[in-house]
């Protein structure tokens, strides 16, 4: 894999102020904090060349929408891995790299909306989010 290769995920989040990425021109240049895929045929690109690729970069949080499965992989780097987060009560799942950031996995594949939405109401209610953000404020633009 050439390391010149930059990342290209179907979504992604960054952290604007000292994060890993910045604009250049129109352009994004380095890598996002967390990377999203939505994996319905791709699942073995998704899972190896774009894991590697994102690993190489720098991504800190890995997220793989498995559409056919019904399920999904939130996976974080550690000492140069992704291993899986584990959700809480077996459906929720909280980033690291954002604190506050939930995702109610049953819901999700539910399309129950207003469940989605109140999981993640209730995460940017949470004290870690309100340090996330007074870090953020602080940060040198």
């Amino acid at each position: 894999m050439s390391p010149d290769r930059a990342p290209q995920p179907d979504a992604s989040l960054r952290v604007v102020a000292n994060g890993s990425s910045h604009v250049e021109k129109i352009y994004l240049a380095g890598a996002p904090e967390v990377a999203v895929e939505v994996s319905y045929s791709s699942a073995a690109c998704d899972f190896g060349i774009k894991s590697d690729l994102y690993r190489c970069h720098g991504v800190r949080e890995y997220l793989v929408i498995l559409a056919q499965e019904n399920d999904v992989l939130w996976r974080e780097a550690i000492k140069g891995r992704y291993p899986k987060l584990a959700p809480d009560a077996g459906v929720v799942i909280h980033s690291s790299v954002f604190p506050g950031l939930r995702l109610d996995t049953a819901a999700l594949w539910a399309k129950d909306w207003p469940k989605l939405r109140a999981t993640q109401d209730a995460g940017l209610a949470t004290p870690e989010h309100a340090a996330f953000v007074r870090r953020l404020a602080g940060a040198p633009k």
